[in-house]
């Protein structure tokens, strides 16, 4: 029998028989179950629980905050924003860390934080940020509170 040189004729010792060939692919979707079963958590694992804290503009959504706050940025006399002052925090959130960070165009411009005192907090803290923008690169605020 003449074949084709690019076929490749196996030999017959090679091949399995019937009730080999179907424990073989027995084992063989058990092993792909399993590894899928092992990447399905692997991929929770790295989900998140539950979240403490989202914030998007002028408002919160955390444990200690759901009644949102007002912020306001100080300018320097080149028009960079320096500082920002977040007021309307709930007296709950003392003890927690305040987030601000700062967006235009898509992307940070500049952040501050800080841990807002557990005494004498009276719902208003400033932060310092950094990098300072330009004032009119700014288009967004994100207000986040962890913990508290």
């Amino acid at each position: 029998m003449y074949w084709p040189a690019t076929y490749t004729r196996w030999p017959s010792s090679s091949r399995v028989s019937g009730l080999a060939a179907v424990r073989l692919r027995r084992l063989w979707l058990l092993a792909l179950a399993s590894g899928l079963g092992l990447a399905g958590i692997a991929s929770a694992n790295s989900l998140p629980l539950s979240s403490a804290t989202i914030g998007t503009a002028a408002s919160v959504i955390g444990a200690c905050d759901t009644g949102g706050v007002e912020w306001r940025y100080a300018i320097d006399a080149a028009g960079m924003v320096t500082s920002a002052t977040v007021r309307d925090i709930d007296l709950a959130c003392s003890g927690a860390t305040l987030r601000l960070t700062l967006t235009g165009g898509g992307a940070i411009v500049g952040a501050g934080s800080a841990v807002l005192p557990s005494a004498g907090f009276d719902g208003e803290a400033t932060l310092n940020i950094s990098p300072t923008p330009q004032s009119s690169a700014v288009e967004r605020a994100y207000v986040a509170i962890d913990g508290g």
